[in-house]
């Protein structure tokens, strides 16, 4: 394989940042090999980073924000090509042909795929839904293909489920309430309660909804416990320790934790929206899929297991057979090596080269909140949240004749961009006439809020169904 410098960011353990480091793993003894460049992780590091992912830490380097660190490092490794992963890249010219790898279908991979397409040489996407999603940000001829990730498949036979009871189902993420849908984790249990079946969950991970999550444990006891991040190895252990996987998510690529359960023989127990790993559980029946938030229709099956187990090592089996086929980490360095070579060996990829990375105007965050302060019927419109969220909007509420302000219930600056920031009371007495909410860790306790504070006024939410974060997954087919 020609030398390619994986790009990623330092934002803690994911399934992008383990494929990345299982691709260094296979490759640690190739004389041109998979290098990853984490982006924002201070010097001195590597080892922290690499030993958190179970990557060579010689194959791990730390590189500054700027494409002239990013240059430099590609320079220290004789890098043929970059692969930008989820690492956020600055707006220019890239020192190196680069192939573009989207890991899901939602607005953030959207925002980067569009900053990223012309720079590069070809898109690879996790899976087809992903592909049909993204394609339209490159030119019609370049070059894409779709690739999971991988994952290592010890055996061909499931290994041995836990005997004895309850049945232990182990959900594995981000604690959010958009994307992973945690909440439904909590609503699972409930009706799991309710029908009196044998099984409990074990819930491992951390973010914004951590609290609730905490909280749903204290009340319901056993039925379902918490746990903090842990590591690759750790990972497996627990699933190891589980009879299934449960993965809520409202919107996947190909997750990883699917692949991880399905490797070692876990039937997994999805929604709808997860992507991937959804349509090929339905195909090989490696377990249930369910409609996205629909936790009675997953508790009746999980229920019905745990009173007969029987089918359980056979979907085990076929889980094996099915990511053996579809997802063996063998294949993966050798199908990488024919998608670098493509891409180095096409008639333009020096030009492509010298591509830049660049936001198409407007970008699809600030798309997303031009539609949803359109859908409010609003004249003098309230944002409601001024913390990292709202950031991404700065411009385009700027630029917005209809945003009158950003609410915070407690002020800590004055404006955002060129929007006054301003409390609650000081938004009703600017006279708005509509609330849009801007979180996708608090959304239904600011509209709650909303409601309180702005008593009849339309409030709107971004990531709600029917509202502005619909009308753009529908635009993009997200």
């Amino acid at each position: 394989m020609p030398t390619a410098l994986s790009l990623h960011g330092d934002y803690g353990i994911s399934g992008v940042s383990t494929w990345g480091a299982r691709m260094a793993t296979r490759t640690r003894d190739a004389e041109n090999t998979w290098h990853l460049g984490v982006i924002g992780l201070p010097r001195g590091d590597e080892k922290r980073w690499a030993d958190a992912h179970g990557a060579p830490v010689e194959r791990v380097h730390a590189i500054n924000h700027g494409n002239t660190a990013l240059g430099n490092a590609c320079d220290a490794i004789a890098a043929d090509v970059i692969v930008p992963n989820d690492a956020m890249l600055d707006d220019g010219p890239l020192p190196r042909p680069a192939i573009a790898v989207c890991h899901g279908a939602d607005i953030g991979w959207r925002t980067r795929i569009e900053r990223l397409a012309g720079a590069c040489g070809g898109l690879v996407a996790v899976a087809p839904h992903v592909l049909a999603a993204m394609r339209d940000a490159f030119r019609a001829d370049a070059q894409a293909w779709v690739q999971p990730c991988g994952i290592d498949i010890l055996s061909d036979v499931p290994l041995a489920i836990p005997d004895g009871k309850p049945l232990r189902l182990a959900w594995i993420g981000r604690f959010d309430r958009t994307e992973k849908r945690v909440h439904d984790v909590i609503a699972l249990a409930e009706a799991l309660e309710t029908r009196g079946a044998d099984a409990v969950l074990h819930v491992v991970g951390d973010g914004p909804a951590r609290g609730e999550v905490v909280a749903a444990a204290e009340r319901l006891g056993p039925r379902l416990t918490v746990g903090r991040p842990c590591r690759p190895a750790c990972i497996r252990s627990l699933l190891t320790a589980s009879h299934g996987v449960v993965m809520t998510s409202a919107t996947e690529g190909w997750p990883t934790i699917a692949m991880e359960g399905m490797a070692i023989g876990r039937p997994v127990f999805a929604t709808a929206g997860c992507g991937g790993a959804a349509d090929a559980i339905a195909r090989a029946d490696a377990g249930v899929v369910v409609d996205v938030g629909d936790m009675h229709a997953m508790a009746g099956h999980i229920a019905a297991l745990a009173a007969d187990r029987r089918n359980l090592t056979a979907m085990g089996e076929r889980a094996i057979r099915l990511v053996r086929a579809e997802c063996d980490a063998d294949d993966m360095v050798e199908r990488w090596a024919e998608i670098v070579r493509a891409v180095l060996l096409a008639p333009d990829s020096g030009s492509r080269s010298r591509g830049s990375v660049s936001a198409l105007l407007p970008t699809p965050y600030e798309r997303l909140i031009a539609v949803a302060v359109a859908r409010s019927g609003g004249h003098r419109v309230a944002i409601y949240g001024a913390g990292a969220h709202t950031d991404r909007f700065a411009r385009a509420i700027g630029q917005n004749d209809a945003v009158m302000c950003v609410v915070d219930d407690r002020p800590s600056r004055d404006e955002i961009g060129s929007t006054p920031v301003v409390t609650p009371e000081g938004a009703m007495q600017m006279g708005i006439d509509a609330v849009v909410c801007s979180s996708d860790a608090w959304e239904d306790r600011l509209a709650e809020r909303a409601a309180a504070w702005a008593p009849g006024l339309p409030v709107v939410r971004l990531y709600e169904r029917g509202t502005g974060w619909q009308a753009l997954r529908d635009e993009f087919a997200l």
